[in-house]
């Protein structure tokens, strides 16, 4: 059966440029026919998960950076993942900022 599954983006302390957060967990798990969504807890950058060799939009829009005391939000435009296989992703925005979806 299909899940809905999150990925959260948390910022880490003493950033570089070219990572400000770290995708929690980075390594995710999924069946083929998941969701996946990403929420942005990162007050001070926005983000845009993509994957390797895609472009910036190919799987969300620009993730805002989380407003205070708000609900963190997350992409209307997420991938669902019907093939097995695995998917390496980066943040459009801090290219050091990288994660894996395998499918099963």
């Amino acid at each position: 059966m299909a899940q809905t599954q999150m990925i959260k983006i948390n910022p880490i302390p003493y950033p570089t440029p070219d990572q400000t957060a770290e995708f929690v967990p980075d390594n995710l798990n999924a069946a083929s026919g998941d969701i996946v969504f990403w929420q942005n807890n990162d007050e001070n950058s926005a983000h845009q998960p993509m994957p390797v060799n895609g472009a910036a939009d190919d799987w969300t829009d620009l993730i805002p950076a989380k407003l205070p005391d708000q609900p963190a939000p997350t992409s209307l435009r997420n991938p669902t993942f019907a093939d097995a296989g695995t998917y390496n992703y980066v943040c459009a925005l801090h290219n050091d900022e990288q994660g894996v979806i395998t499918v099963a």
